[in-house]
């Protein structure tokens, strides 16, 4: 499952950074941090460490998910009614509404309610909200199942959390057949497996795909690309 060069030079060019070193990473399996502060790179004197509850609300930030299955691929959703848009496939993912900070800060006691902690508290209770709403597949309850996605390397002056870019910030998911729907549709693959899952009115269909470049080809073409 390798990227050539061009597949690459064509999702850098077309589709968010964010995304391309995402897909990147999530389907090499790059090592991940489970602690519910994991994706956080502790800078004492960084901006992001003051940063409080009333600032991240003043910003719209979006949280996404690379959700796949070890056997079918990833999931990918397909959208076909937006206006100015053609069909195209994009991940589980949408806004980080207030009451997902709300709810951070209720289920975070112990932190105080400012820094990265509090924003990837309600950047995981965010996505798994669009992923119960979108798929109808429920992790609220194991927030620690989402994983931040590695967008950089490590580096003494990256001062940021490192699934974060331009106020979107990415998780990744291992799914089993016991998060699946029992009442449901099944995906627009050929020979789809016994997996279903519940749309919202905001898709029309959903594919697993195995191959790291038609997903990349899928995502580009949400980008215009």
């Amino acid at each position: 499952m390798s990227i050539t060069n061009h597949k690459l030079h064509r999702l850098t060019v077309f589709v968010p950074l964010a995304i391309t070193i995402g897909i990147i990473q999530f389907l090499r399996h790059s090592p991940s941090t489970v602690s519910v502060t994991s994706g956080i790179r502790y800078q004492q004197s960084s901006s992001i460490m003051a940063a409080s509850y009333q600032d991240y609300m003043k910003e719209e930030y979006r949280a996404f998910l690379f959700a796949t299955h070890p056997t079918h691929g990833m999931l990918l959703l397909h959208c076909s009614q937006k206006k100015n848009k053609p069909p195209h496939f994009q991940t589980p993912g949408g806004h980080v509404d207030k009451e997902d900070f709300d709810d951070a800060i209720a289920r975070t006691p112990e932190y105080s309610h400012e820094g990265p902690a509090l924003l990837i508290t309600a950047c995981r209770i965010g996505v798994a909200r669009e992923l119960y709403e979108e798929t109808g597949i429920d992790v609220r309850s194991a927030l620690d199942r989402l994983h931040p996605v590695r967008l950089r390397e490590n580096s003494d002056s990256d001062k940021s959390i490192f699934c974060e870019f331009k106020k979107r910030l990415f998780f990744k998911l291992s799914l089993d057949e016991k998060d699946f729907v029992a009442a449901g549709i099944e995906s627009m693959n050929s020979k789809p497996p016994p997996l279903k899952i519940r749309l919202s009115e905001e898709h029309q269909g959903f594919i697993f795909e195995r191959d790291v470049s038609k997903s990349v080809d899928m995502l580009v073409e949400y980008s215009g690309g």
